[in-house]
């Protein structure tokens, strides 16, 4: 998986592209947000526009950022997911 980051102002925004599997990941998403929540970021946005592929440990690390954000008291989007990360997420 690749991983891109941006921040502007109190939002962060992470890119992704290949597959997003909790093998290959390791976690790495995960810490980027907690970082970015640590450096004050109330709203986070995860682009999955590129993810050609999504198992069931990367949705676990989706929704282990959706709670770190919640507990952070920021939001989290997912944005631009296509066909089966789509669907998974649905």
């Amino acid at each position: 998986m690749a991983l891109r980051a941006d921040t502007n102002g109190r939002t962060a925004r992470f890119s992704l592209r290949g597959a997003v599997t909790g093998e290959c990941d390791g976690g790495r998403l995960r810490d980027r947000v907690a970082s970015a929540l640590a450096d004050g970021a109330t709203r986070i946005e995860i682009n999955l526009g590129g993810v050609l592929f999504l198992d069931a440990a990367g949705l676990g690390d989706l929704v282990a950022c959706r709670a770190l954000a919640r507990r952070a008291g920021a939001r989290l989007r997912l944005t631009g997911a296509i066909g089966k990360a789509l669907e998974l997420l649905r």
